[in-house]
C-alpha cells in the first residue's frame, strides 16, 4: 500500500492555451503559498485509492498522524506493507506504532525517489481531471470529491 500526499491549488492552471496563429500566449502563475490550497492524503492499492483525506492548507506531522489514526489504520489488513517516502512527519515514531498496531508494517522509499512511488502517477491523473472538469462544475471541492470517489471505486 503507497501512501503520500499532493496539494492543488483551487485556482488549477491549464498547462497549455490557444491563439491567433504565430502569437505566443503568456500566462502567470505566482508560484506562492496561497490560502487556497487543499491537501489531500490517500493510500493507493489495487489500482484504487483508499482512505483519502481532503483538507485546506498543508500536510504537517499532527496532520498526518490523526489521518494514520482515523482514516488509514480502519482499511489496514494485518501483514500489509505501507510505503512511506521519506519526509520527515512521515518518521514519527507514533506513525511506526499506529501501523504496526494494525498488524501491518512501514517501509520507507529511498530518498528522492518519486519515480517508484506508484500513488504519484494518481496524483497527476487527479490534476488532469479536474482541469479537464473545472469548467464544468463551479464548485472546486464538490468536484474534486467526485474525482476522488471515482478513483476509489
Amino acid at each position: 500500500m503507497w501512501v503520500d500526499e499532493c496539494g492543488i491549488e483551487e485556482k488549477i492552471d491549464r498547462p497549455y492555451a490557444r491563439s491567433q496563429k504565430g502569437q505566443r500566449v503568456y500566462g502567470e502563475t505566482s508560484g506562492r503559498r496561497t490560502h487556497n490550497r487543499v491537501s489531500i492524503i490517500a493510500a493507493y492499492i489495487q489500482k484504487k485509492l483508499k482512505a483519502p483525506f481532503r483538507f485546506k492548507g498543508y500536510t504537517h506531522a499532527k496532520v498526518f498522524e490523526v489521518w494514520v489514526e482515523k482514516c488509514l489504520t480502519p482499511v489496514l489488513v494485518a501483514g500489509q506493507i505501507v510505503i512511506l517516502d521519506n519526509a520527515a512527519f512521515h518518521k514519527a515514531p507514533s506513525i511506526r506504532s499506529k501501523i504496526e498496531a494494525a498488524g501491518a508494517s512501514l517501509l520507507f522509499l529511498p530518498p528522492y525517489s518519486p519515480d517508484i512511488n506508484k500513488i504519484e502517477p494518481q496524483w497527476a491523473v487527479l490534476k488532469a481531471r479536474l482541469r479537464k472538469e473545472r469548467y464544468k462544475h463551479h464548485n472546486f471541492l464538490k468536484n474534486l470529491d467526485q474525482q476522488l470517489i471515482k478513483m476509489g471505486n
